[in-house]
């Protein structure tokens, strides 16, 4: 019987073979001046095969931490043991990212509750649609980060449905000393996801408004030593400074 070979990441309107990394926007919407509205995207995958992944952040424009813990994955780590596909998507709130707001502006909805989208709908709605059917759907799991609102601050934790085999085995994983268990509100990427048998758990750190070296570091460290349990490596660890979720 010959080994299982590795598979190209397809989306609408293109595809990343094995071995191949590619970085693009990709138009989710467009603003009334009827500009497309891109939201960056980094898809690295690896030679050999095993699952795929997303890791989100700023679905509230104005959580920067997850931003760059996301770009470091991106961008810094070295993915030649890579086994499966990393998603990236580091800014899903573009709109928002861009007037440091939390919700879509002018009407401030919410994008975390309009997962997993309509193709016809509102604003909200359709562009949770083009990510959640092209950058979600196909992955087997996902890290969605976020951190706490204006004024306040997020120690660090994990959010999961515990009742979910696979939401549970990837919060233990994460190894942080807090997690809360609870399905989330219906819209929400992670429950949408989990409920979509995606296993997808939320990771908080921190406050709005601004960069904090020492939660993303945190992050990080966290991220590359639960990839193991992930099936993203043979190796002990992926990632980190040194080379190397």
């Amino acid at each position: 019987m010959s080994e299982q070979q590795a598979e190209a990441f397809t989306f609408d309107g293109g595809r990343v073979d094995p071995g191949e990394t590619e970085e693009f926007r990709y138009p989710v919407s467009e603003t009334y001046l009827g500009d497309p509205v891109r939201i960056p995207v980094t898809i690295i995958n690896g030679p050999r095969p095993g699952p795929t992944a997303f890791l989100s952040a700023a679905i509230h424009g104005d959580e920067l931490n997850g931003i760059e813990v996301v770009r470091e994955v991106a961008q810094e780590w070295d993915h030649s043991e890579v086994c499966g596909t990393l998603v990236c998507l580091p800014v899903l709130n573009v709109q928002g990212f861009v007037a440091q707001e939390r919700y879509l502006p002018i009407y401030e909805r919410d994008l975390n509750r309009a997962f997993p989208g309509k193709q016809n709908s509102t604003s909200s709605n359709r562009i949770a649609y083009q990510i959640y059917h092209n950058f979600i759907e196909p992955c087997d799991f996902g890290l969605d980060f976020h951190t706490s609102t204006r004024g306040r601050t997020n120690m660090f934790h994990v959010r999961a449905d515990m009742d979910d085999e696979g939401a549970a085995r990837l919060a233990r994983a994460f190894g942080t000393n807090l997690i809360m268990a609870g399905e989330g509100s219906s819209g929400m990427l992670r429950r949408e996801a989990t409920d979509d048998g995606i296993p997808t758990i939320t990771l908080e750190m921190g406050e709005a408004h601004r960069f904090e070296r020492e939660l993303i570091d945190h992050a990080l460290d966290a991220s590359g030593a639960c990839s193991p349990n992930t099936g993203f490596t043979n190796r002990k660890r992926f990632g980190g400074r040194d080379g190397g979720l």
